[in-house]
């Protein structure tokens, strides 16, 4: 298995003889401290990594629209056709896989002449069509490239709305050419950030939009273009002091598209079960469970105090009367999800994550623990052997899911693999495919829940409810380097590489300082070399560990 995290790009940049001589079993938690990583010779000078051009992805380019005063409902209709972003580490935003392909261009050019009549100019008395039109250019330009627009920008532009008048068109319809012609550029369709000759500093308004699509997913507002052009954003103070002002906005909660994406519930569209087996469950439970979802993480976010263990192991959800029935809990009678108490339940591990891995006709125990093992521990689980039936069918008919799975792991092909999931997935077995508590499974056969984890860091032990995962896992520095890895591959568009090694530890370090303060991770970020420089032309970008 492959593991990423401090520790392995540590090593991978062959920087282990400085701090570890060697590593004892059990022992690379006191050993490795992010604060040594930072002592190094190599993070005495800025390590951006890897600074790739971005794309906005779907919900930015929405929210970008929305920011020109559009409808949203208008916005949602007309870009109802953009294309899925496809999924790269486990995300729909990364930088090397959001191209725009002919079938993209094609609908950016029909959104664009959708809404460009409805971008218009309020022109002063006295001033000419084109005076208007010239003034219109600089102003909208600006917001739409989220930066001042070079003078050979707003020629270029004029040139396109005088042709207009020339060949007949009225002032209204040259305008909605150029911004037409706009929203079609690429410096609005991509975060643009000029490389330099070495590694530099971002510029202001290029951090303006680092910092705005980072937290907000949209463009900066007034007071971020301006503190760029006041040079505040060169500063480490001036980022800090704007990163603490966007997450006190109720926009900084679409952070949440993170822990959506993370947790699979984008993908949760529609929950299909054996009516048989599953009866009478709420023809709208794939709403109701991302829903659950979103009030409790955005509940968590806006407190401030919120920590990675509370994410884990809270005994408490937000559900409306029909989610609070479903699961069996006491609590609201409306449609409005509130937080109730729910004992026996945790966190994220007990929600709508559970229902996306599992089967039409029961739980899936190996999809549940290869979930834990990649997405919570950042360790890969190779696939299997083409000649290996990949189902239970003629083990053990009478035998409950986990006890099948015992009998399947004897096969030594199958073994390696099953032994790092079914041990981790078979704690959740008291969790229905719909997420309900149960002691018994769909067949009615007793719950098999002992189970066991093996091949991590230091959580190494077993396990036998949902409760000793939960535990194990807030304990656990290997999750904590995962979930931070988790959240750098979504803010950044990118894997971590060697290369982010220093920015790794300036994450972690914060990170930790914070107790694991969810809120404060946000700001971690924002203070990382990878976040304040920007790779050159003549840097290397940072190979694989």
């Amino acid at each position: 298995m492959k593991r990423a995290g401090v520790l392995g790009l540590f090593l991978a940049l062959g920087c282990g003889d400085q701090v570890i001589p060697e590593l004892p079993s059990g022992q690379w938690l006191d050993l490795v401290d992010p604060r040594a990583v930072l002592a190094t010779d190599l993070c005495q000078t800025p390590q951006p990594g890897d600074s790739p051009l971005r794309r906005l992805t779907n919900a930015e380019y929405r929210n970008t629209l929305e920011d020109l005063g559009l409808a949203r409902s208008d916005i949602e209709e007309a870009t109802s056709n953009l294309p899925n972003e496809p999924i790269s580490l486990g995300f729909r935003n990364g930088a090397r896989t959001l191209n725009v392909d002919a079938l993209l261009a094609q609908e950016y050019a029909r959104v664009a002449k959708t809404f460009a009549p409805y971008v218009t100019p309020s022109c002063e008395d006295g001033q000419t069509d084109r005076e208007c039109a010239e003034e219109f250019v600089a102003n909208v330009g600006r917001q739409l490239f989220r930066r001042p627009l070079s003078s050979d920008e707003v020629s270029a532009h004029l040139a396109i709305f005088d042709a207009a008048v020339a060949g007949g068109d009225t002032r209204s319809t040259a305008i909605a050419w150029l911004v037409e012609a706009m929203l079609m550029s690429p410096h609005f369709l991509y975060r643009v950030e000029v490389p330099e000759d070495e590694s530099a500093r971002v510029t202001g308004y290029e951090m303006a939009s680092r910092l705005s699509y980072t937290f907000w997913q949209s463009p900066p507002d007034e007071e971020l273009l301006a503190a760029a052009a006041a040079g505040e954003l060169d500063t480490d103070a001036g980022v800090e002091a704007q990163v603490r002002r966007l997450l006190r906005s109720g926009r900084a909660l679409r952070v949440y598209e993170f822990y959506e994406q993370w947790l699979d519930l984008d993908e949760l569209a529609v929950v299909e079960r054996d009516v048989e087996l599953y009866p009478e469950l709420p023809g709208n439970l794939a709403e109701l469970l991302r829903a659950e979802n979103r009030a409790f993480v955005e509940d968590l976010l806006r407190d401030g105090d919120s920590t990675l263990a509370d994410l884990l192991t809270s005994e408490h959800t937000f559900a409306n009367a029909a989610l609070a029935e479903h699961y069996g809990l006491e609590g609201p009678d409306g449609n409005t999800f509130e937080q109730v108490d729910a004992p026996g339940r945790r966190g994220i591990l007990t929600q709508g994550m559970l229902a996306v891995q599992d089967a039409q006709t029961r739980t899936s125990i190996v999809r549940r623990g290869l979930k834990i093992r990649t997405d919570f521990l950042c360790q890969t689980v190779p696939a299997p052997p083409d000649d290996v039936d990949l189902t239970l069918d003629g083990i053990g008919a009478d035998l409950s899911q986990a006890e099948r799975l015992a009998l399947h792991r004897d096969n030594a092909s199958c073994n390696n693999c099953h032994q790092m999931m079914d041990p981790i997935g078979v704690a959740f077995e008291s969790f229905d495919a719909v997420g309900r508590p149960r002691s018994e499974d769909e067949y009615g056969a007793p719950l098999v829940t002992a189970g066991e984890f093996m091949g991590t860091m230091d959580i190494d032990g077993p396990v036998d409810s949902v409760d000793s995962v939960a535990l194990a896992l807030s304990d656990s520095r290997e999750m904590e380097q995962c979930f931070l890895i988790q959240n750098f591959r979504f803010f950044f568009g990118r894997e971590a590489k060697a290369a982010d090694l220093c920015s790794q530890a300036q994450l972690t370090e914060h990170f930790q300082t914070s107790g694991q303060d969810l809120a404060e991770l946000f700001v971690g970020l924002a203070k990382t070399d990878a976040f304040l420089y920007k790779t050159g032309l003549g840097d290397a970008a940072g190979g694989e560990p």
